[in-house]
């Protein structure tokens, strides 16, 4: 279980971490593509001259109920600098909408994508908290989204990749129903987890992640080993918070 004071702790240093991200903003130019009537139902996207360069699809986190991609600007800055085309979606929220529905929003965004692209996108998935569990999962279930692309691999940082092991919480519920229903392991990357993926991945989680318990990525990880998924990367953080695992946008 969670300790409430290192969730605590963990929630009151994200404001300063979103005003550290902020000051490390370029010149981009960013565009606002709507893929919905929901006002949470957009894109933000920086192109490439290149129309052949490889794309990021970077998803914000915020436990499936706060954040917003401009928040997170910063990781696309990353991704743009280093030659990549970018989207960060936004997706509608837990408790009105559950997590059928942010799936299907996330689904929808890489619609816009795919269809933008003059040629077959190459896309690296990756996010940020819920945001990284929400990209584990289209990389997982790409039949429900993939018509015109190749997925390049997968970055998550301090996500929440088995719901199992996360334990019981309102906002699991939210987000996912009873553990004992369909819907759960549907929206569960770990039980999505069935055969050995055919891309690279990237796991970088803290071992003292207050929001985010560092066991949820090593069920994970540990399954992947099992299927003999070696093209996945674990980077284990010790005594790493649940920001520290997103810290290699400083690099």
């Amino acid at each position: 279980m969670i300790s409430i004071i290192k969730a605590f702790r963990e929630i009151t240093k994200i404001p300063g971490y979103h005003k550290q991200l902020a000051s490390q903003l370029s010149s981009t130019q960013w565009e606002k593509i709507s893929y919905g009537n929901h006002k949470r139902q957009y894109l933000l996207y920086a192109g490439q001259k290149d129309p052949q360069a490889p794309v990021a699809v970077w998803i914000h986190g915020g436990g499936w109920q706060f954040g917003s991609p401009e928040k997170l600007v910063a990781f696309g800055e990353y991704f743009f600098k280093r030659g990549y085309s970018v989207y960060l979606p936004s997706h509608r929220r837990i408790p009105r909408f559950n997590g059928a529905s942010i799936f299907k929003d996330v689904c929808e965004a890489l619609t816009v994508v795919q269809c933008k692209a003059m040629s077959p996108p190459r896309i690296l998935l990756g996010g940020m908290s819920s945001g990284g569990q929400l990209a584990a999962l289209l990389a997982l279930r790409q039949n429900e989204w993939r018509f015109n692309a190749r997925l390049q691999g997968l970055i998550t940082c301090g996500s929440p990749l088995s719901l199992r092991h996360m334990g019981a919480s309102p906002t699991r519920r939210l987000f996912a129903g009873s553990s004992k229903g369909e819907q759960f392991d549907h929206l569960d990357p770990y039980t999505q987890l069935k055969t050995k993926p055919d891309f690279p991945a990237v796991i970088l989680h803290g071992t003292e992640d207050g929001l985010v318990p560092w066991k949820s990525a090593i069920a994970f990880v540990n399954q992947a080993k099992l299927l003999g998924w070696n093209e996945l990367n674990f980077v284990n953080l010790p005594g790493g918070t649940h920001l520290d695992s997103a810290t290699f946008i400083r690099d």
